[in-house]
């Protein structure tokens, strides 16, 4: 077994220099690579394995100091880790910054639990005497304290102590304690810059505390004792759930060598996986297709290529399709003034179906017949096979006077909301029967959108106005009155932001806790819907001249509370370019409000239809040249949706009066095999050209290896014919 490693880690760093080399590229130090072995067998479980390890190849894992700092910080033992901080790294200021980190917890521990008295004196007699400079400290969460503690900290601890008392009376755990120590920090906020002052002059700090950490650690004081739990998590930023995080921001302040980070080779692994699907276009499948065994690749049969069931319940033009949250369902709006309601199967009904398909569909059956010819300029009618039934109609919504635009689901797919001209109506998705119609609006409502409560949602128009409505009583919560008309709207999944774009080629983001507004830069052209991430941190933009813009929104749309939160304000931090364009048609202006979306596995890719008769796919971070483009319908595209359920499954709606139902190869597969994987070594990236009689709209090119037969060669060649 080695000897003990130095506190400076120098000795171990020339160790390290000489070692022998691992891997075809000789990339790999084997001593990190055995430390990182007996880690990964300690975390299996198995210690007498790694210890075994250790003692044969005379390697050990950390230091026994590095490994007590370890057990200490994750169990809450805050003495002995700030004990053995002199030990790790022979830096004063990394310790102070070390030991400020420490006792940050330790304080947001104590409010945690209410003990207010701990709190005081860790802040007062703890935290301040460390004096640290104001961007020493960093959050140990979303809504974490970050505070740098100096005399001013400690002005405000003392203010607090001498309306709570020492902490020997026994008051502070009470309601009375509690409110005389509320009244004390608000004494102490008052004295806080000249106290920091003072106490720089006598010598107790390196640095300025920063006033708004300042405020935010008094606000912490101030956090209720009683309410929503889930709240004062927020505002404490998890406490004893965060020490796995604080001993990540411990390691990154310590030598790299010295304490190996919690499940570095599980990280690594996942880094190598991530990186082989960054390198794919066409990942679209379950994260279990993964495997360690062989490098990962995916063929164009995990999109969605094929056809396998055209709907032709509308009499009119399909403007809107929309599947429910769960994929369960899908809803149609059309310029026929209907809505309908769809069962979604993963598997197809009749002879295909699998024992567990959802039961028939409780409606009149479907009038979807077989698609049309997809060969360009092809000949007359063909007698096709019966379709798969996939999708099953379950209600007709009608009674609407005027076309129906627009479509949204509730957040627990209960109720469904259609826009129709001015009116909104509220429907029981379970009974297709209408719950509420509304008309705040005095001219067409553009969109709608569910708060995440399901209790309440927003709509923009043409009439320059938003409404926040009670979706059971139909009260007008809310009404912005904007300088612009409304073309599209969304709602970040958490309803703190609403975004909107508007007439004036703008996207504007309204934080709706204190009413905040800012803009994104003014588009090129006018701008016909927007789309945002699962995630919210990504926003697609689609404009009139055959574009999307893609923008990074990053923390714009994530909850921010400008009294508690520190740093800038994320609306203040908005990108000044779309991180990304794909474009189609040549830039061919449109006529008609199409739909962007995004959709697949983890929302990987764009969707957008076309004046075509075309759905354009592109993987979100591959760049603008599509990845395909879907012939089959005979009109313009004007919407399109992803399952999010199903990344195998999509969904267009045409002028054409179809919903078209498009399936990827994997799904019909199982998700492929030793054979698919055989085939997508032999798949290039998709050729766009010309059909092979050179009429007809784009079709694509795809070259696969190996004979013909069903399974992903047929369907690749049946889009391959379109």
């Amino acid at each position: 077994m080695s000897g003990t490693a130095p506190s400076d880690g120098t000795s171990m760093d020339a160790q390290l220099s000489v070692q022998e080399r691992l891997g075809p590229r000789k990339l790999i130090n084997r001593t990190e690579y055995v430390r990182l072995l007996e880690q990964a067998l300690h975390r299996l479980g198995y210690p007498d394995v790694a210890n075994l390890l250790e003692q044969q190849a005379g390697v050990r894992m950390q230091p026994p100091h590095a490994s007590r700092f370890q057990a200490a910080v994750l169990g809450g033992r805050w003495e002995e880790a700030a004990a053995l901080l002199p030990s790790l790294t022979p830096h004063a200021e990394v310790v102070r910054e070390a030991r400020f980190l420490i006792l940050q917890q330790k304080y947001l521990e104590a409010l945690e639990a209410q003990d207010l008295a701990t709190a005081l004196t860790v802040l007062r007699g703890e935290m301040a005497p460390l004096g640290l400079p104001a961007a020493a400290a960093v959050a140990p969460g979303a809504g974490a304290a970050v505070a740098g503690a100096g005399g001013a900290a400690a002005a405000l601890a003392a203010g607090g102590a001498a309306a709570g008392g020492d902490g020997g009376g026994g008051g502070s755990a009470n309601g009375a304690g509690a409110a005389g120590t509320a009244n004390g920090v608000e004494a102490g906020e008052g004295a806080a810059a000249a106290a920091a002052n003072g106490a720089a002059g006598a010598g107790l700090g390196v640095g300025v505390v920063h006033e708004q950490q300042l405020h935010h650690l008094a606000a912490l004081l101030l956090c209720p004792a009683a309410g929503d739990a889930a709240a004062r998590a927020s505002w404490l930023g998890g406490g004893r759930a965060h020490r796995a995080h604080l001993l990540s921001l411990l390691q990154a302040r310590l030598p790299a060598n010295l304490m190996i980070p919690e499940g570095r080779l599980e990280v690594l692994v996942e880094q190598a996986l991530e990186a082989q699907i960054s390198r794919c276009p066409y990942h679209n499948a379950p994260e279990g297709r993964l495997s360690l065994f062989a490098d990962f690749q995916a063929g164009v049969e995990c999109l969605p290529t094929a056809t396998v069931q055209v709907l032709e319940q509308h009499s009119d033009e399909v403007w809107h399709i929309a599947f429910s949250h769960d994929g369960t369902m899908l809803a149609t709006a059309s310029k026929d003034r209907t809505a309908v309601l769809w069962a979604v199967r993963h598997s197809p009904a009749g002879g295909g179906a699998s024992a567990s398909s959802p039961p028939a569909a409780s409606s009149s059956s479907s009038s979807a017949s077989a698609a049309s010819a997809a060969a360009a300029g092809g000949a007359g009618p063909q007698q096709q096979p019966p379709q798969q039934q996939y999708l099953t109609p379950l209600h007709v919504l009608g009674g609407h006077s005027q076309p129906v635009a627009f479509l949204s689901w509730s957040p627990d797919d209960r109720r469904i909301i259609t826009c129709s001209e001015e009116m909104l109506r509220v429907w029981d998705v379970a009974t297709g029967q209408m719950l509420h119609c509304f008309s705040h609006h005095r001219e067409a409502v553009t969109s709608c959108a569910w708060l995440p409560d399901g209790r309440r949602f927003v709509s923009g128009g043409a009439d320059r106005a938003v409404f926040l409505v009670d979706a059971l009583s139909g009260a007008e919560l809310q009404r912005w009155k904007r300088p612009y008309r409304v073309q599209d709207l969304a709602v970040t999944r958490d309803g703190g932001v609403l975004v909107m774009a508007s007439s004036d080629r703008r996207v504007h983001l309204l934080r709706l806790a204190d009413l905040r507004e800012a803009a994104l830069p003014q588009e090129s052209a006018p701008i016909t819907s927007i789309a945002l991430s699962p995630d919210g941190r990504q926003l697609l933009v689609a404009l009139q001249t055959s574009a999307v813009h893609l923008w990074a929104l990053g923390g714009a749309a994530a909850p921010h509370c400008p009294g508690l939160d520190l740093g800038p304000d994320p609306l203040e931090q908005l990108p000044a370019a779309p991180a990304a364009e794909y474009s189609f048609a040549d830039g061919r202006p449109s006529r008609f409000v199409l739909r962007c979306g995004f959709g697949g596995s983890g929302g990987g890719f764009v969707v957008h239809g076309s004046e075509e008769a075309l759905v354009y796919v592109w993987h979100r971070d591959s760049g603008s040249e599509p990845l395909l483009r879907l012939a089959g319908h005979t009109a313009t595209v004007n919407a399109v949706a992803w399952n999010p359920s199903n990344p195998y499954m999509l969904a267009s709606a045409s002028d054409d009066k179809t919903v078209r139902i498009w399936l990827a190869a994997a799904a019909q597969q199982g998700g492929g095999g030793p054979a698919a994987a055989a085939a997508r070594k032999a798949l290039p990236l998709l050729q766009f050209g010309p059909t092979a009689n050179g009429a007809g709209p784009v079709g694509m090119d795809i070259a696969m290896g190996g004979g013909g037969g069903g399974g992903a060669a047929a369907m690749a060649a049946e889009a391959a014919a379109v």
